[in-house]
């Protein structure tokens, strides 16, 4: 129940970047465009060489602060870094090719005053920046559906390892997602340290998973989630630019967990199920009775099945996994071909679903999406306009993937 005189709560937004000041600088303006005098903008800058300074001073707005720790940082560590200059009692790190929406702030104060939770993650909307030979003018994709409900995030976390659930569905510090202070604060070790693990945004989606059962998930989106050139998560499992991967790679400071095997290039592996699972073994005393019943076989299985287009990449892995673990390897990939129908459904039915509830603006020439900021305006509009229409288009869509699914099907 809404308390009129519970106090308002100070909001941080740090914003981590190195080298991104293209981006980064409508990114800001995501932020300064929002009205709100409770709120400290903290851009921390892991020693850029550009014109990321120049780009953060513009602004001229008197909520942002420029921190730098004047030396390269893994990004582990520079995230704990920039966290330890937040002021704010609810906290959120965006990304730098990313951006808040005009309502972000007013959602999460209602939230926050309805509810009383730790964390709050939300639906995102997906925004691809123009990026030559892949997407002209932009691509935007927003949810349509509104409200928010507590999760069980250990429930989550146990469907993520299982090849259930997608990490997203975990409790993930980073875009779209706010924690309190003092959330944050009882998730430290005894060194005073959050992040175990290289990937901090994953890191926290498995070990926030324990902490609270008072996490609340927003179907109203909160943030963009962008994909520019920059990506550092596209860099590392897609199949374009390896700049950022390499980069990131060469500057981590936490060793990969030693049940996880790197790949035969000596590369991290190419996947994100097997980096929420090295997550999770960075943090497994939290999780004894999670850990217990889990096994190398069953994740092998998982981590298999998800491959997709790195498939020949993700088996040599595999292979050299099992021998690590004394596993049957070509028992496990039987065992996965079993499993492979009834996951392609669940995959299948999980689109159709989804589908109902999301809507795709795709730029063209006279009308492109030229940033973040630009997808951030356009957002309220198409949630405001969704409507009945909306609703019948994806009907359609999702009669015309059943359609599809039942001629797959009639192949066999």
């Amino acid at each position: 129940m809404k308390n009129p005189e519970m106090k308002s709560n100070r909001i941080s937004v740090i914003i981590p970047t190195r080298q991104r000041c293209d981006t980064l600088a409508s990114c800001l303006r995501t932020v300064t465009q929002i009205d709100d005098a409770d709120l400290e903008i903290i851009v921390s800058d892991n020693a850029s060489t550009d014109s990321t300074r120049d780009v953060v001073f513009a602004h001229q707005d008197s909520r942002v602060r420029y921190i730098n720790p004047n030396k390269r940082l893994s990004m582990s560590t520079h995230w704990e870094y920039a966290l330890g200059h937040a002021t704010g009692d609810w906290v959120t790190i965006l990304g730098d090719d990313d951006g808040l929406l005009p309502t972000t702030l007013a959602t999460v104060r209602n939230i926050i005053q309805e509810s009383s939770p730790d964390f709050i993650r939300s639906d995102w909307c997906g925004y691809l920046w123009p990026i030559k030979n892949q997407c002209a003018h932009g691509e935007l994709s927003v949810p349509t559906r509104s409200g928010w409900d507590f999760v069980d995030a250990k429930h989550a976390l146990t469907q993520a390892l299982q090849g259930n659930e997608s990490y997203r569905n975990l409790p993930v510090f980073y875009t779209g997602s706010f924690a309190s202070k003092s959330f944050i604060e009882s998730m430290k070790d005894s060194s005073n340290r959050l992040y175990r693990s290289l990937v901090p945004d994953v890191y926290t989606g498995v070990r926030f998973s324990r902490g609270s059962k008072r996490i609340v998930a927003s179907r109203t989106p909160l943030a963009i989630n962008g994909a520019s050139h920059h990506s550092t998560g596209n860099s590392h499992c897609g199949n374009g630019d390896k700049t950022a991967a390499k980069l990131f790679a060469a500057e981590n400071d936490i060793p990969f967990h030693k049940d996880i095997p790197l790949m035969r290039s000596g590369e991290y592996p190419p996947s994100v199920h097997i980096i929420t699972y090295e997550s999770f073994l960075q943090c497994a005393d939290a999780f004894p009775e999670i850990f217990k019943p889990l096994c190398h076989r069953t994740v092998l299985r998982n981590i298999l099945l998800s491959a997709g287009n790195r498939r020949n990449e993700i088996t040599q892995w595999g292979q050299d996994f099992a021998i690590q673990h004394g596993l049957d390897f070509e028992k496990i990939v039987r065992h996965e071909f079993l499993f492979s129908w009834g996951r392609w459904l669940s995959s299948l039915t999980k689109k159709i679903w989804s589908q109902q509830y999301y809507t795709r603006v795709v730029g063209s020439a006279a009308n492109p999406i030229h940033d973040v900021y630009a997808a951030s305006r356009l957002v309220g509009r198409i949630r405001d306009s969704h409507g009945h229409s909306l609703q019948t288009a994806c009907s359609n869509i999702a009669s015309n993937l059943f359609a599809k699914a039942l001629e797959k099907i009639s192949i066999f």
